[in-house]
């Protein structure tokens, strides 16, 4: 799993060929509501998915609790 922050914006990118990791903590510095602009996991992308699709897309909520050296955190559903 590789997480990296520019500006407001979060990527996670999971490279595993099979693994998905439902509940994944995520650091990150602002709070709020955070939603999924691409998921190639996805069915139409070829993917499995296994993390969401287009009519259920789940989106990560950051809120107020100090990890990895991060001020929020927030769970990939």
């Amino acid at each position: 799993i590789i997480v990296f922050e520019r500006g407001d914006l979060v990527f996670v990118f999971n490279f595993h060929p099979s693994k998905t990791y439902d509940g994944y903590k995520v650091g990150c510095d602002l709070p709020g509501k955070y939603k999924v602009a691409l998921d190639s996991d996805a069915l139409m992308f070829g993917g499995h998915g296994r993390v969401s699709n287009v009519n259920d897309v789940q989106d990560l909520f950051c809120t107020p609790m100090f990890f990895y050296r991060r001020g929020h955190q927030g769970c990939i559903r």
